[in-house]
């Protein structure tokens, strides 16, 4: 009777065990599964930073070309603001003086022919 028991123990580890090894298959396939999933996150953020930043740095070159553009713009324009209205401010003088000489406008200019 004593081989009889020790036979059924042996099964008994025998089912026990295998069950063991169903139990830790089952739970290094799930690990398994979530290190991928896991995995799969990571490069997907890693992917939307390199994107992000690619995106951020291209952004700010653009933007410092833009403001050194603006800069151009704006010294042209003072530029040429500052020429108009020196040239606005000699006519403005020339005729004042032209008046004080005795000068006068003279609306009909005739052209002679050759």
């Amino acid at each position: 009777m004593k081989q009889n028991s020790l036979y059924a123990n042996d099964e008994f580890h025998y089912k026990m065990i295998k069950l063991q090894k169903a139990i830790l298959t089952a739970v290094n396939m799930k690990n398994f599964k979530i290190a991928i999933f896991y995995i799969l996150v990571l490069v997907i953020l890693t992917l939307f930073k390199m994107v992000f930043l690619y995106s951020y740095f291209d952004t700010s070159k653009h933007k410092v070309y833009l403001d050194n553009k603006l800069m151009e713009v704006q010294q042209e324009v003072y530029t040429l603001e500052n020429s108009v209205h020196s040239s606005t401010f000699d006519l403005n003088y020339l005729e004042e003086k032209s008046k004080e000489i005795g000068l006068v406008k003279n609306e009909r200019i005739e052209y002679l022919k050759y």
